[in-house]
């Protein structure tokens, strides 16, 4: 995909998620959390991160693909990328729906599920293994002719269009709803209902669940997440906790037979032998959603690190080329990761991750300046003194609150 599309479009999405912060706190809605929110940032900034590097491998392994294409297609006409809109559109219901179904594409995709709330900012709270996913099911695109341009520009399109429908402040839009993807619908998607679990699979057109029978219309109010709580800000373990859950079930299954369908099969579906979990009814008035108390002065804290998290992002994205190729990049990486990690544990109030924190706030120190020279980018020069700031108010942010 396009990173640095979408990399633009951040700031925007920042400004729509305030926007409803702001709107759900005069209209009492209750839409947000923090805590929950900045975990779903959290998930947004790791993905990026990791789509830097994954993502040159998809674009890599498409391009090869092109060049053994079978069909050279005439350049410049329209309708190739009509029909290379439908294709990617058409694909990613069934990549979607696959992601439901099998265990090991859930493992991928749960991350964007696990927030027991709906709103813009579960648009953000993207996966981080899904970019190789979503590889094979692209390449026949590129085996028929079409350019890794018409791939890219479609599935940027299709992220872009799916953030606004994560929402609940926009109910029913009409007739639009009949053949484009939606809030309606995508509430459904996301709610764990037992009528609601597996339905509105569509990226941009909702055609595709009409047709094969996975549509279902909004008929109760929807309780969000997953039916085993995640019950963890940590977005680490959010990204591996079905990995860990598959490994287990294999280890103590008896049958080698259940030890390898616990891959692929279901993620509903448990071995014999193992204790089972059958969908319940669920009420949205009654429903505990995990929540852990976070002091103000932590809470600007959080957001400051998150938003300059962000914006070293788009800074470097114009030097990702020449990054890639730089153990710098894998360092800048790393950096981040630690970062999310040590979000998660001072939301959780996790007694190591002060000092986690405050020790990757000094390498971060000389990261800066490093990548600063490798890049010549004056922008850049920020990174240092924004750092320094995050580490001398961090001790005071994480104090506990007076009582």
């Amino acid at each position: 995909m396009d990173l640095h599309l979408i990399a633009l479009a951040y700031p925007f999405f920042v400004l729509l998620i305030v926007a409803e912060v702001l709107w759900s706190q005069r209209r009492g809605l209750g839409l947000y959390r923090f805590a929950d929110a900045i975990t779903d940032l959290a998930c947004g900034v790791g993905s990026q991160t990791l789509g830097a590097a994954l993502g040159v491998l998809g674009i890599a392994a498409y391009v090869r693909a092109y060049d053994a294409r079978v069909v050279t297609l005439p350049e410049g006409g329209a309708w190739i990328w009509v029909l290379g809109f439908l294709y990617v559109d058409f694909v990613f219901y069934w990549w979607h729906r696959w992601s439901h179904e099998a265990h090991f594409l859930w493992a991928g995709h749960v991350v964007h599920h696990q927030s027991e709330d709906y709103n813009l900012a579960v648009a953000l709270r993207q996966e981080w293994l899904t970019h190789l996913t979503h590889i094979p099911f692209y390449l026949p695109l590129a085996l028929v002719g079409f350019p890794w341009q018409v791939l890219a520009t479609n599935v940027s399109i299709s992220l872009l269009y799916q953030f606004w429908i994560h929402t609940e402040v926009i109910r029913r839009v009409g007739p639009y709803e009949w053949l484009f993807n939606a809030p309606m619908h995508h509430r459904v998607h996301h709610a764990i209902n037992p009528q609601y679990l597996d339905k509105n699979y569509g990226g941009i057109l909702i055609v595709w669940d009409r047709l094969f029978g996975t549509y279902q219309e909004e008929t109760e109010p929807c309780v969000y997440g997953t039916t085993t709580p995640i019950a963890s800000w940590n977005t680490i373990w959010a990204n591996w906790i079905v990995w860990q859950n598959m490994l287990d079930a294999a280890k103590q299954t008896a049958k080698w037979s259940d030890k390898l369908r616990v891959w692929w099969k279901s993620p509903a579906w448990s071995p014999p032998d193992l204790p089972q979990h059958p969908p319940h009814a669920v009420d949205r008035n009654t429903v505990v959603k995990y929540d852990t108390p976070v002091p103000t002065r932590l809470k600007v804290w959080l957001s400051a690190q998150l938003l300059t998290l962000v914006a070293a992002q788009a800074a470097l994205l114009p030097w990702l080329r020449q990054l890639h190729e730089s153990r710098l990049f894998w360092l800048a990486f790393a950096n981040v990761l630690w970062g999310l990690l040590n979000v998660g544990g001072l939301l959780e109030r996790k007694p190591w991750a002060q000092v986690s924190e405050m020790l990757r706030l000094v390498g971060t120190l000389a990261l800066a300046l490093l990548l600063t020279g490798l890049t010549h980018d004056a922008s850049l020069e920020f990174g240092a003194p924004v750092c320094l700031v995050l580490l001398l108010a961090l001790p005071r942010a994480n104090r506990p609150s007076p009582r």
